[in-house]
């Protein structure tokens, strides 16, 4: 459902939400939780996310793909069956390397940042900026390029639980972060009449050691951007008979 209510109208966010790549930390991790009763308890859902998203970020594997319909008039979209799976287990593990670094809470939802132990946030990671403030990143406009990551951009609208915007926006990048690395393009046959054809794209591909490199949220739009980057040596393609949920 979307709907303006659920994001904070301050729209603020600290620096380091926004862009945890520049943090000097080991192995930045965000994690999320709906309101609870009692707010310690909402901070301990947000923990166990990070958990969850940690394992995510240490391997996940996407398969499956999308259609288009290629005509004269132009190209359009069909559908898509994207998977994606990891070893949940890794989570459990999590709890001995990540050190939970600040929490905020919202309204709609609270949020922790979780690093490496020995890391300590600066003042200006720590420092709260509202978005409407500040010009929109460059990466929003287009995708870093550069020798040593691959990036990839995700968005989404604005709905009713903050927290739903800024998750499905990371699940599309890494989503758009696998066709980058890896899309297999394949014509399956031409329909109707001369200029026609259906193009299915299989992204079968396992990332490895991704992260959030920045976030960013439009507030006349209400739009939700994540920008993900993996290094380049951090991929492969995977087997079909590899994929399971």
């Amino acid at each position: 459902m979307l709907a303006t209510a659920g994001v904070s109208a301050a729209q603020e966010y600290p620096e380091w939400f926004l862009n945890p790549g520049a943090l000097d930390c080991r192995t930045p991790v965000v994690g999320y939780s709906y309101p609870a009763y009692h707010a310690d308890s909402a901070a301990v859902l947000a923990i166990r996310d990070g958990f969850i998203n940690y394992a995510r970020q240490q391997a996940l594997r996407i398969s499956g793909g999308q259609a288009f319909w290629n005509t004269e008039i132009g190209m359009f979209w069909m559908g898509s069956n994207f998977v994606e799976s990891f070893d949940s287990s890794r989570a459990g593990n999590a709890e001995n390397i990540l050190v939970a670094q600040d929490t905020v809470f919202r309204d709609s939802f609270i949020f922790t940042l979780l690093t490496g132990a020995g890391c300590e946030l600066s003042d200006h990671a720590l420092a709260t900026r509202r978005v409407q403030a500040l010009a929109p990143p460059a990466w929003v406009g287009g995708t870093p390029k550069d020798s040593a990551f691959h990036y990839a951009v995700g968005l989404a609208p604005q709905y009713f639980y903050e927290l739903s915007s800024w998750r499905e926006a990371e699940k599309y990048a890494c989503r758009n972060l696998a066709r980058t690395i890896l899309t297999s393009v394949k014509s399956v046959g031409k329909i109707g009449y001369q200029g026609q054809e259906i193009i299915n794209e299989e992204v079968p591909v396992l990332l490895r050691d991704w992260e959030v490199a920045a976030r960013w949220m439009n507030p006349d739009e209400k739009i939700f951007y994540v920008l993900v980057r993996m290094p380049k040596q951090q991929f492969g393609a995977l087997e079909p008979e590899s994929v399971s949920k």
